[in-house]
């Protein structure tokens, strides 16, 4: 018989509450946006990121950069920012070690997503990844 264990990715393999606050806070202040679009970047996006959070954001506080420039130092920032305890590592390792076929199942943007997988070396201790913005289906929040 098969094995398989599925994991979602977001504050359960990764920190993603932590690096979600760094991320932002090192956004705001490399391209030098207040405090206000800080806070209202903390709350709009925290759940889950897209890119039209990047367009409400440039229309409500007349922020200069393109959505695309937004959203790419966003997925940099996110990636760099997620931890992964070495524990978690090494337990995706040792299920796999004995025979259990693991996946990541999680919500969000492919492009977020991947790269935090990336980023972190999970995409190397998994068999397989579903990712729902890759899927076609978002969650309505």
């Amino acid at each position: 018989m098969q094995r398989l264990a599925f994991f979602d990715l977001d504050d359960t393999l990764v920190d993603r509450a932590r690096g979600f606050r760094t991320s932002i806070r090192g956004l705001c202040a490399d391209l030098g946006l207040s405090e206000d679009v800080e806070l209202w970047l903390l709350e709009a996006m925290y759940e889950r990121a897209c890119r039209g959070d990047f367009e409400r954001l440039r229309e409500r506080f007349n922020v200069s950069a393109s959505v695309d420039e937004l959203w790419q130092r966003y997925c940099r920032g996110i990636a760099d920012a997620v931890t992964c305890s070495p524990a978690v590592l090494s337990g995706l390792e040792r299920l796999r070690s004995v025979g259990w076929s693991v996946a990541v199942v999680t919500n969000g943007s492919g492009d977020i997503q991947r790269a935090k997988l990336a980023r972190t070396g999970i995409d190397r201790r998994v068999d397989a990844v579903c990712i729902s913005g890759e899927v076609g289906f978002r969650a309505v929040r």
